[in-house]
């Protein structure tokens, strides 16, 4: 069994990737890996093994996140008539002007 360092004790961090690098490059997994994509061990490996293959091999699939920034960003750029007119907002309306800036 192999336990990463800390303050209990167990392997270096360092060593135990190391380790763990030794294993996933074996001769031994990379042919589990190639039966695997094959669809020798079933769909769901095959698609898995297909997957962790191709992102190793040419790299994750970069996210992409929409950020519509921060409510206090929001706050700071309406116009006085905007922020007086929060005050008889509902929750609702509320969420609607952060969210989309149009109150509606």
């Amino acid at each position: 069994m192999l336990v990463t360092g800390g303050r209990d004790g167990g392997r270096p961090l360092d060593e135990f990737k190391r380790r763990m690098r030794e294993i996933a490059s074996s001769d031994e997994a990379l042919k589990y890996l190639d039966e695997c994509t094959k669809g020798e061990h079933g769909p769901k490996a095959a698609a898995s093994a297909r997957e962790y293959a191709t992102e190793r091999g040419y790299g994750k699939v970069a996210q992409v996140h929409e950020h519509q920034g921060s409510i206090l960003h929001k706050l700071a750029a309406m116009q006085p008539d905007e922020l007086r007119r929060i005050e008889s907002m509902s929750d609702e309306e509320i969420r609607a002007l952060i969210t989309d800036g149009s109150g509606h």
